[in-house]
């Protein structure tokens, strides 16, 4: 792989679609919101991937003009101009998440949480398991009455 590739996020996704290109020798640009500072997510790539990739606050306006293969960007990064050329773009954003509980008639509680907290129970160690209560029962709802 010759060309580079932006990634427009500072997501769990754009840390594994850049070790992916990384992985198959591409050359990788993060385009992050934000200062540098905001990069910690990708502060722990082995040596050889870090100097692949090359991370950028975009902190002001970003344009685009070109099409697949060739695209010419200009955005602020700091204060500073910065121009680069690159194959592809990919929009790796977080995804925001909200709970419905309006549309069921219910409302938070500890026997009631939306998927995204329990995610966030589950990754910090936490669980739902550990305040279930043996003999509770478990429903997921989603898209019953409307999806966000």
């Amino acid at each position: 792989m010759d060309a580079k590739t932006l990634i427009l996020g500072c997501s769990r996704d754009a840390r594994e679609i850049a070790e992916e290109l990384l992985e198959k020798d591409g050359e990788v640009i993060v385009a992050i919101p934000g200062t540098t500072d905001d990069a910690g997510l990708f502060d722990d790539l082995s040596p050889a991937k870090a100097e692949k990739i090359e991370i950028l606050p975009v902190t002001d306006s970003f344009s685009c003009s070109g099409a697949a293969g060739c695209f010419s960007l200009t955005f602020n990064g700091n204060g500073q101009p910065v121009n680069r050329t690159v194959a592809s773009i990919i929009l790796a954003d977080e995804g925001v998440r909200k709970p419905n509980f309006h549309l069921y008639n219910i409302g938070a509680s500890s026997s009631v949480i939306s998927l995204s907290r329990a995610r966030e129970l589950i990754e910090s160690g936490s669980g739902p398991a550990k305040n279930i209560s043996a003999g509770k029962r478990i429903v997921f709802l989603t898209g019953l009455a409307d999806e966000t």
